[in-house]
C-alpha cells in the first residue's frame, strides 16, 4: 500500500510539472502529440519512470512461490523420521498431537519385548537348572535339540534305542558321561517339559512385538506423510491470501489514456 500511495502522488506531481512547462507559442500537430501530457509517448515515459521503482518490489514480495519455498516440508523426510522412530515424522510436520500415540505405542512395544524375552530366558535357565538337579545332565556344549530330546526320554539309552529302531543313526548320542541323563521320576521329566515349552512360547511371543513395531511404523509414516501434505496445502492457501497489486494500461479510441491499479486479497 505504501508503494501504491507514493506512486499515485508521483504521478500527480509529474502531470502538474508537465503542464507547468508547456510553451506559450503554438506548436505543430506532431509536436503537440509528442509534448501533450495525455499522449502515448509522454505517458509511457512517465509510467516507466514512476512505476519502475515500485512495481518490481511489490511483485517480488508477493510471490507465494518465493516466500513459501523455504518453509515447505518434505513428505519423504517425514516418512523417514517415522520409520526410524514413530511419532517423529508427525513432530516434523507440526502434528505431534497425532504423533504422540505411535511414540507411546512404540515405547510400550519395546518394554514388552524386553520384558517377555528376559522372562523367557529366565524360565529357560530355570528349566535347565531343574534338569541338572533331577536328570544329572551337563549343559556345556549342548544345543537346543538336546534339551528337547531329554524331555521325551527317561534316559540316554531309551533315546538311543529309539533312534536305532528308526534308523536315525546320525542322531544317536555318544555313550559318554557328558551326554548321559537319567530322570529320577517321570513327573519331574514332565515338569521340565512344561517349563521348556513355556520358555519357547515366551521367546516366540517376541515375534509379535516385532510385527507390532513394523505395523506401528507404517501407521506413523502414513500419518506423517498426510500431515506434511496438509501443512504444505495450508501454507499455500495462506500465501495465496496475501494482498497483491498489479497495474494495467487503459485506452480510448486506440490511444492510451490512463493506468488502472488492481488490488487483490
Amino acid at each position: 500500500m505504501r508503494y501504491a500511495v507514493c506512486f499515485m502522488l508521483g504521478m500527480i506531481f509529474l502531470n502538474g510539472s508537465m503542464h507547468a512547462q508547456q510553451p506559450s507559442v503554438p506548436l505543430t500537430g506532431q509536436q503537440q502529440d509528442e509534448s501533450h501530457p495525455g499522449s502515448v509517448q509522454s505517458f509511457s515515459a512517465a509510467y516507466e519512470q514512476a512505476f519502475a521503482s515500485s512495481a518490481p518490489q511489490q511483485t517480488q514480495a508477493l510471490l507465494p512461490e518465493d516466500v513459501g519455498t523455504a518453509e515447505r516440508k518434505s513428505a519423504f523426510i517425514g516418512v523417514l523420521y517415522s520409520l526410524v522412530l514413530p511419532g517423529m515424522g508427525e513432530l516434523y510436520a507440526g502434528r505431534f498431537d497425532k504423533g504422540k500415540y505411535p511414540l507411546i505405542i512404540e515405547t510400550g512395544l519395546w518394554l514388552g519385548l524386553v520384558g517377555v524375552n528376559s522372562y523367557g530366558n529366565w524360565v529357560e535357565d530355570d528349566a535347565r537348572l531343574y534338569a541338572i538337579q533331577h536328570a544329572g545332565i551337563q549343559t556345556a556344549g549342548k544345543d537346543d535339540n538336546f534339551f528337547v530330546d531329554i524331555e521325551n526320554y527317561q534316559d540316554l539309552y531309551a533315546y538311543n534305542n529309539q533312534m536305532l529302531i528308526e534308523r536315525r543313526l546320525d542322531e544317536v548320542y555318544p555313550d559318554e558321561q557328558e551326554w548321559r541323563w537319567n530322570w529320577d521320576s517321570k513327573d519331574n521329566r514332565l515338569d521340565y517339559k512344561d517349563q521348556r515349552i513355556f520358555a519357547d512360547e515366551l521367546h516366540n511371543g517376541v515375534t509379535y512385538f516385532v510385527l507390532g513395531m513394523i505395523a506401528n511404523r507404517i501407521w506413523s509414516a502414513i500419518q506423517a506423510a498426510t500431515a506434511v501434505n496438509s501443512y504444505n496445502a495450508s501454507l499455500t492457501e495462506r500465501l495465496s491470501q496475501l494482498p497483491g497489486m498489479h497495474a494495467r494500461m487503459t485506452s480510448y479510441a486506440g490511444r492510451i489514456d490512463g493506468m488502472q491499479l488492481v488490488f487483490t486479497w
